[in-house]
């Protein structure tokens, strides 16, 4: 039994370490002042790209890295300093998952070879109409003015592709392009797309609630096969810190800031936001688990065997870590859920 727990919890080591290892790389290209930085922030959640660097000027990429995401703000591509040919040997294609082409004035003639490139190389790539907040021209509507940009777009690529249209400013279109982008990229790494980036949607919020119950599962798995801290009252032992390892993680996933707690939106959402306080520290969850424990007994839970394996899903331990990683997955899926609500309202 011994021999057989112990392989387990280094197959769900393994595993949270193979998908901790293996990023979504996606890359962004356009002409300088086009909005790329801007659209990583957004995309993300939080202002971690430097905005307003001069990608003309420089042959460095500019890296993104947050949680399981990289996002790379590339150089320009075509420039006096970075001619074509340097460029695609520099930053092999291959490397990223996807591709986003940003624009925001007309479309340039080096992002139409750009795009060409990828294509020939079986590279995903989406265009992305930044700045759409800006689009005007008197005597015309932004019906007619958006359609002559797609035409515009379509007709120096030379086949029928999607635009996407945003604003980081009014926020406009952001949704749509996070659910493109979770649409064609590889089925492995679908999870990580809706886990750590920012959610614009309903629907991407309930994705993100899927993708990280599987974490729940393989966290509570190994908190439970470590089995490193007490509970009083119990006889039974949990890694404490691996689950506040993955409460941290959740919260950052749902972007729940100190201020989201500390000012919550509406009264009802206090008890929710003290829960989340009070469940992240040693002490509120060793209260939790110690309450679960007093009522949870012992099952054999045959549909979580496959995932971590049959002597941990047979474990109290992981019973008792597993209800009290899905408990707080739950409060914060709460809290996100009406702030996003709130703000569909408002843009509503």
């Amino acid at each position: 039994m011994a021999a057989s727990l112990q392989e387990e919890a280094r197959r769900l080591r393994k595993r949270l370490e193979a998908q901790n290892a293996d990023p979504v790389t996606v890359a962004l290209f356009g002409q300088p002042g086009a909005g790329k930085s801007s659209l990583i922030n957004k995309l993300v959640g939080r202002p971690l790209a430097t905005v307003g660097q001069k990608t003309d000027q420089t042959v460095q990429a500019q890296i993104v890295e947050w949680e399981g995401l990289r996002l790379v703000d590339l150089p320009g591509y075509g420039t006096s300093k970075f001619p074509p040919n340097a460029w695609i040997k520099k930053f092999d294609p291959r490397s990223f998952d996807m591709f986003l082409c940003v624009f925001s004035g007309k479309f340039h003639s080096a992002d139409t070879k750009m795009f060409h490139d990828l294509e020939a190389k079986g590279r995903t790539c989406l265009f992305v109409r930044q700045k759409s907040d800006t689009i005007w021209q008197e005597g015309k509507s932004q019906e007619e003015l958006r359609a002559e940009i797609v035409e515009d777009v379509r007709r120096q690529v030379g086949k029928s592709v999607d635009v996407y249209f945003v604003s980081c400013v009014s926020g406009e279109g952001l949704g749509d392009l996070s659910d493109a982008i979770f649409a064609r990229l590889p089925d492995a790494k679908r999870d990580r797309w809706s886990l750590s980036a920012k959610a614009y949607t309903r629907n991407a919020l309930k994705r993100k609630k899927e993708a990280a119950r599987e974490r729940v599962r393989l966290h509570a798995g190994l908190a439970a096969a470590n089995a490193l801290n007490p509970i009083p009252g119990a006889d039974i032992a949990i890694d404490v810190g691996n689950l506040l390892k993955l409460f941290e993680e959740i919260r950052k996933a749902y972007g729940i800031t100190d201020r989201d707690l500390q000012t919550p939106i509406a009264p009802e959402l206090v008890q929710v936001a003290n829960r989340i306080i009070r469940w992240g520290t040693k002490d509120g969850l060793l209260a939790l688990l110690k309450r679960y424990a007093a009522r949870q007994t012992a099952e054999r839970a045959a549909k979580y065997i496959p995932l971590v394996g049959q002597a941990i899903a047979g474990m109290l331990g992981f019973a008792i870590a597993q209800r009290a990683g899905m408990d707080y997955l739950d409060q914060c899926h709460s809290l996100a859920e009406a702030i996003l609500n709130e703000a569909l309202q408002h843009d509503g």
